[in-house]
């Protein structure tokens, strides 16, 4: 499904591609909160499935969804989450999706954003740990 979504308006330029982007954003906000209201009838690994195809074939969704107040919420929590749950995801490394989104400012008082989020405290700590990481890898690629 999302893969199919990804594409619709592929070819759509100025307000008409606006539109779509905005109305694709939306969808998945609604579908991020409808999976933080089920979340206690999904386990972990089926909560982050959305993680997989919106970084395979939508990555732009997150920089989209960044750009407003309304998704921006959704956006970071979710990032947070999956980030938390998913070993594979690019954990060490500055281009991955928390490297964005420090290198872009979004989680530059990333404590705040971790608090406010429904992770565990483990996870909180994991996330912790890796954001400083990768933040160290953002600094040295900004200095190189």
């Amino acid at each position: 499904m999302i893969e199919g979504l990804s594409d619709v308006g592929r070819l759509a330029t100025g307000e008409e591609r606006e539109r779509i982007i905005n109305s694709k954003v939306q969808f998945i906000d609604r579908v991020i909160t409808w999976l933080y209201a089920h979340k206690s009838e999904i386990d972990d690994g089926n909560f982050i499935l959305l993680g997989y195809p919106l970084n395979e074939y939508w990555p732009e969704y997150f920089v989209e969804a960044l750009k407003s107040k309304i998704y921006r919420v959704n956006a970071i929590k979710y990032a947070l989450y999956y980030f938390a749950k998913d070993d594979e995801m690019e954990a060490e490394s500055s281009n991955s999706l928390i490297g964005y989104l420090i290198r872009e400012g979004y989680i530059d008082q990333y404590e705040a954003e971790i608090d406010n989020s429904s992770l565990s405290d483990e996870d909180r700590e994991i996330v912790r740990k890796r954001i400083k990481d990768i933040t160290k890898d953002v600094a040295m690629d900004r200095d190189s």
